[in-house]
């Protein structure tokens, strides 16, 4: 009985977290939601404050007080457009990432902040095309072949977006998704 608030990025509440609610209405019918939708950045501190119950994303890094169930573990991928030659390539380095017109999430987004610790803001600045925060917007652009981005495969099999390729990292990146709440 009551509201459930849960807080998730926008491609969780579009996909999983939509089939979790409705199962959960069936089940519960004298539960309601209320769904909050932001970055994955944010929801430690929108659940330490208690302005949701529950976060659903990957956890940021340093994030205490939360308490985290991982879900399942995605790898983080290079997507690019099927019209761009690496779509053909099963894998690329790290020292060829670098070189690659590159569309990047904004600053505040878990999987950037994951991508950059491994490869480093600062080697990723001379290939910089375009920042954007939705990764929905981002593969807008990466269809266009404006760029290549870096997604995590649990997005991109969530999406399955037209027109876009995936290609390994040399890195093997697993990124932890799950529920994150108030320890």
């Amino acid at each position: 009985i009551g509201t459930v608030r849960i807080g998730g990025g926008p491609v969780a509440s579009k996909t999983v977290l939509g089939d979790a609610i409705h199962d959960m209405s069936q089940h519960y019918p004298d539960v309601s939601f209320s769904l909050f939708e932001t970055s994955s950045s944010t929801l430690p501190e929108l659940i330490l404050k208690s302005r949701i119950d529950l976060g659903i994303g990957i956890l940021p890094q340093g994030s205490k007080g939360i308490r985290f169930e991982k879900l399942l573990t995605g790898r983080l991928l290079l997507i690019c457009s099927q019209q761009n030659p690496l779509s053909a390539s099963k894998t690329i380095s790290r020292c060829e990432l670098r070189r690659l017109p590159l569309i990047r999430h904004s600053k505040e987004n878990t999987a950037r902040v994951i991508a950059f610790d491994l490869y480093g803001e600062s080697d990723t600045e001379s290939s910089f095309r375009l920042e954007a925060m939705n990764v929905e917007t981002i593969i807008s652009y990466v269809r266009r072949n404006m760029g290549v981005a870096l997604a995590t495969s649990h997005t991109v099999e969530w999406l399955r977006p037209d027109g876009i390729s995936t290609v390994e990292l040399e890195d093997d990146v697993q990124i932890p998704w799950g529920v994150m709440s108030d320890a």
